[in-house]
């Protein structure tokens, strides 16, 4: 049973309501809403900027006009989004630009606007300071708080819209062989026609274990806030979820099973974490009983053992996503050896790549590096990147928020989906970069909005 809090409306300083829902009010909740939205709608100019980075800037505007953005008092955000991004741009600009020669004799991308030294690292450090100003208003939002059940039903909702679309798309592209409507728009408003998956589901994300970040979240705030819903549609939005996830056959997947089995060992009774367990395991146990049954079994086996194994075992081969994965970390850590306090800056990383690919022996290669490629790890992405004064920063920044969120866990149920959320988000990072990716964050923001809320109720009940 999720407890409520109520929180009491407060006037401000200038008098306005603490919880009136406002222009930045509105803007978070907007991000939040369209956070899955990664491949379409895009606007291209040059690059491709997704809708919630737009809402985004705006959000930066308007805190920047109204002078919020400098009341944020939460250090480790700042420290690792804007602080060490910054840090290491600089020093990258002092010290390191001139030692990528090489790369565009390499492949040929010299005088094309994305690889040129400037967008290559000015805009990831700006896409980073995008993320703490999301970060920093959704997280601090009491407005956001207090409405807290609207914004969980536009989440599912988006949610479910999405996972149609996938559905959908996983039928006309795996079983018919064609394109859906979306693809076939003009690549200046989608990015979804590049993508070619079969009939794995991928929503409107850039790849299936994109997607199961995303769609793991909407799980767990729709199984945990059914009562919001009549039960026949709660059971659909569960069940639209649930199929889109194992059709993912993503191994972030597990990821998913291993923060709901960890987090119910830290939080509850025993007889509620085995309840928690037994409910999960059923459900798990049920979707890949159905996924062999339907001679599914060959491919489940591919994505959750053999994939797995080549990301955690030195690569002699990248001829499937997780031995290129490992491979291109491997060759973020030696980058990390090279440039370890600040890093080669942030998007540097796909200067050095081709400097360090021959130290990781791969006698066979399926996919090799490109002129965009980078860390396909977001550890091993900050190490090289941001190097260990950023690598810090983040550490701290990830402790600081899982640290509150278990401990307002243990004291109000309704924290649980975030508690898991936030356990599965940072064990996603093993396979999700660049770590300024926007959607990575705006969940455990939303946590941290929740979070502040119970405990300033909980302080105010007494």
């Amino acid at each position: 049973m999720i407890m409520r809090v109520s929180i009491p409306i407060v006037p401000s300083a200038g008098g306005r309501l603490e919880h009136e829902f406002g222009l930045r009010s509105w803007l978070s909740f907007a991000i939040i809403v369209c956070i899955g939205f990664q491949q379409f709608p895009v606007v291209r100019v040059g690059g491709s900027f997704r809708l919630y980075e737009l809402l985004a800037l705006a959000l930066l505007m308007v805190s920047l006009a109204s002078r919020s953005i400098f009341r944020q008092r939460e250090l480790w955000s700042f420290a690792f989004l804007v602080f060490s991004p910054v840090l290491s741009l600089v020093v990258f600009w002092v010290a390191w630009k001139d030692d990528i020669s090489g790369y565009y004799e390499r492949f040929g991308v010299l005088g094309q606007l994305r690889y040129t030294t400037w967008a290559a690292t000015v805009v990831p450090c700006f896409y980073f300071l995008l993320c703490w100003v999301a970060f920093s208003e959704i997280s601090r939002s009491k407005a956001l708080f207090s409405r807290r059940e609207l914004v969980i039903r536009w989440i599912v909702y988006s949610g479910n819209f999405i996972g149609l679309f996938a559905l959908f798309a996983a039928f006309m592209n795996g079983v018919l062989g064609v394109q859906t409507p979306i693809q076939l728009l003009p690549e200046f408003v989608q990015n979804v026609g590049k993508i070619s998956y079969g009939f794995r589901a991928y929503g409107f994300s850039q790849e299936p274990s994109f997607y199961v970040l995303y769609q793991g979240w909407v799980i767990l705030l729709t199984y945990y806030y059914r009562h919001l819903f009549p039960r026949v549609l709660g059971f659909y939005f569960l069940t639209v979820a649930a199929v889109c996830l194992v059709l993912t056959m993503s191994s972030a997947l597990i990821g998913l099973v291993g923060a709901v089995g960890l987090t119910s060992l830290m939080v509850g009774t025993v007889r509620g974490r085995m309840k928690r367990i037994a409910v999960f395991a059923t459900l798990l146990g049920m979707a890949l009983g159905a996924a062999y049954l339907a001679g599914y079994g060959g491919m489940l086996e591919y994505a959750f053992y053999h994939k797995l194994v080549g990301f955690f075992s030195v690569p002699t081969t990248t001829l499937d996503s997780g031995q290129f994965r490992a491979y291109t970390s491997l060759i973020g850590l030696e980058i990390f050896k090279e440039y370890p306090i600040t890093g080669v800056g942030p998007g540097a990383s796909i200067f050095f790549m081709h400097a360090h690919e021959y130290k990781i022996p791969i006698y066979v290669f399926g996919e090799s590096l490109n002129p965009g490629s980078f860390p396909q790890n977001s550890y091993a992405a900050i190490l090289a990147e941001l190097g260990l004064i950023g690598s810090v920063c983040f550490l701290m920044f990830s402790f600081y928020i899982a640290s509150r969120v278990l401990k307002c866990a243990r004291q109000n149920d309704e924290a649980l989906p975030y508690l898991v959320g936030v356990v599965f988000t940072f064990a996603s990072l093993l396979s999700i970069a660049p770590a300024y990716s926007m959607f990575i964050w705006v969940f455990p923001a939303f946590a941290l909005c929740v979070v502040n809320g119970l405990e300033l109720g909980r302080r105010q009940l007494g």
